[in-house]
């Protein structure tokens, strides 16, 4: 064979088989494939219809891009693995597949269905990752929204008049929002009578698809839950903060109103038996209210002229201790009797003692001492004493050290001992905070 043949040959071989040739000492490296503009590079089934056909298209001088064509399954894969049976979306998707070749639901996709673009995941969750931020930009009102195209249970962002809005909506409209605006000095939280009244309900997560049972609200309104279940339990158990364009409210579905600004100090161990004890203080407008209730069934007394009531016999019987951080300069007390006193002697002082260590039964009037509120009779029910005009509460008032508070019996009564059977009082301090 003639050299010119075999030169022709290898050029030949070697463009199909796409290696370089050599014969004696001619070398032959494989022609390169090219198409020209417009012309497909087809797949599968018949050339008249390929399942896949791939051409770089030119629409014009400034307008080319390559275009793939899917017939078969609709969907073009991306993976590491030939051979395998990916399944198909059936809705013209871009899938990538991950490694494992096993797992063909474990894929990203992309897609428009004629109306949306989407982007999706086979399995797990779809994250967003990225070394700075992440910028959707879009002329819409709501360039994002979260959950439903009918609205019902979604969230949106949009931005409004200077201001970015993040608002959450059902059916019924836009029913809550949070606004901030560099223009002015505040973030604001909406409610919206569209989207189910002007309330807002604080209440636990446990509870968050029952109905807290409020109607829908004038003002804007905070109503704030217990834990308790509304709907097996009690829906009254709620307090609200709201202006009806008149006055301030606070009001309480169920219960009172406790004001509390300070963890008061512990009563002693002595009066462990009575059968209640609750101190709250309350510091309003510089003036601070310690107010003790306080059921003394169960407690101790032992003789007359001011003998210290509380467990029998124990040490550290003071109900209460007194502190100017925390209780203020005191200047007037008052005791007022909820329910009289039953079995025990009826005639009760209050002294405050610079020692907290008097045992049941001590004279509560030996030592540094103030009787701040001196009975000078038996309490009844309804029955109310307080400090009288003019009087100087020295000892409660003029030093920071602790002041301990103790019931003491009075003139009255007799020399045994006895257990109160009943007894309820409120005892109530006023200090100053300056």
């Amino acid at each position: 064979m003639s050299r010119r043949r075999l030169a022709t040959l290898a050029i030949v071989l070697g463009s199909l088989i796409g290696s370089t040739l050599a014969f004696g000492d001619f070398t032959f490296e494989p022609i390169q494939k090219f198409f020209m503009d417009d012309v497909a590079l087809k797949f599968g089934n018949t050339e008249a219809s390929p399942d896949v056909s791939v051409l770089w298209e030119t629409a014009d001088a400034d307008n080319h891009y390559m275009n793939a064509v899917v017939t078969g399954s609709s969907d073009f894969v991306i993976s590491q693995d030939s051979g395998v049976d990916w399944g198909s979306t059936g809705a013209n998707a871009l899938r990538v597949q991950s490694a494992d070749s096993t797992a063909t639901s474990e894929y990203a996709a992309m897609k428009h269905d004629g109306t949306d673009a989407h982007f999706y995941g086979g399995a797990g969750d779809l994250k967003i990752n990225s070394a700075n931020n992440v910028i959707i930009a879009s002329t819409a009102t709501y360039p994002i929204q979260l959950g439903d195209t009918d609205r019902s249970a979604v969230g949106f962002v949009k931005q409004e008049g200077g201001a970015t809005l993040n608002e959450w909506a059902n059916s019924g409209g836009v029913a809550l929002s949070i606004a901030t605006n560099a223009g002015y000095d505040q973030n604001l939280l909406g409610v919206d009578p569209d989207g189910g009244g002007r309330q807002l309900v604080f209440s636990t997560r446990d509870n968050d698809g029952i109905d807290h049972g409020h109607p829908e609200q004038t003002d804007p309104t905070l109503f704030i839950h217990s834990a308790t279940d509304p709907s097996g339990g009690d829906a009254t158990q709620w307090m609200s903060l709201s202006h009806d364009q008149t006055d301030s409210l606070i009001e309480s579905g169920k219960g009172g109103i406790n004001l509390k600004t300070a963890d008061p100090e512990s009563a002693g161990s002595g009066v462990g038996n009575a059968a209640s004890l609750t101190t709250r203080i309350a510091r309003v407008n510089g003036e601070v209210v310690t107010t003790i209730l306080i059921d003394i069934q169960g407690l101790v007394e032992s003789g007359y002229n001011n003998k210290v009531i509380g467990d029998s016999d124990e040490a550290n019987a003071y109900f209460a201790k007194l502190t100017s951080a925390k209780n203020g300069l005191i200047y007037k007390a008052e005791i007022a009797c909820l329910e009289a006193p039953g079995t025990g002697n009826a005639d009760i002082n209050i002294i405050v003692h610079d020692t907290c260590t008097l045992t049941e039964g001590a004279a509560a009037t030996s030592g540094t001492y103030e009787v701040l509120l001196d009975s000078g009779g038996s309490h009844a029910l309804g029955r109310l004493l307080y400090t009288a005009s003019g009087t100087t509460t020295t000892n409660a008032v003029t030093s920071a050290a602790e002041r301990c508070v103790y019931l003491a019996t009075g003139a009255m009564g007799s020399s045994s001992d006895k257990t109160y059977s009943a007894g309820k009082f409120i005892i109530t301090t006023y200090g100053s905070s300056i």
